[in-house]
C-alpha cells in the first residue's frame, strides 16, 4: 500500500475542509461577514503592492500581480503561505 506524500495529504485535507460558505476548523464553522474581502489567494501575490516604508516623495511601487515574490525576496509565497523573510537591504 502506497502512502500519500505529506504535501498531497495536507492539500486533500484543505480541500475537504474549505468550501464557498466558510471553513471548518476543529469543529467550528467560520463564515465571512458581508463585504469581506480575501487579502491572499493562497497562490501568489496578486492584488498586492510593495514599496518603501516610510513612503518617500516619489516611491517606486512594485506591482505583484501574478508574482510569487518581491524583487528583493522580503516577501514570498511558499506552500500556499506568505513568508516574510526579514531580508532588509
Amino acid at each position: 500500500m502506497r502512502l500519500l506524500s505529506p504535501f498531497l495529504l495536507f492539500g486533500l485535507v484543505g480541500i475537504l475542509i474549505a468550501d464557498d460558505t466558510g471553513t471548518t476548523v476543529a469543529g467550528h464553522e467560520f463564515k465571512s461577514e458581508k463585504d469581506f474581502v480575501t487579502l491572499f489567494n493562497g497562490q501568489d501575490l496578486s492584488g498586492w503592492e510593495y514599496g518603501p516604508v516610510p513612503v518617500t516623495k516619489k516611491p517606486i511601487i512594485e506591482k505583484l500581480e501574478g508574482k510569487m515574490a518581491t524583487k528583493d525576496k522580503v516577501f514570498l509565497v511558499e506552500y500556499g503561505l506568505i513568508v516574510a523573510t526579514g531580508n532588509c537591504a
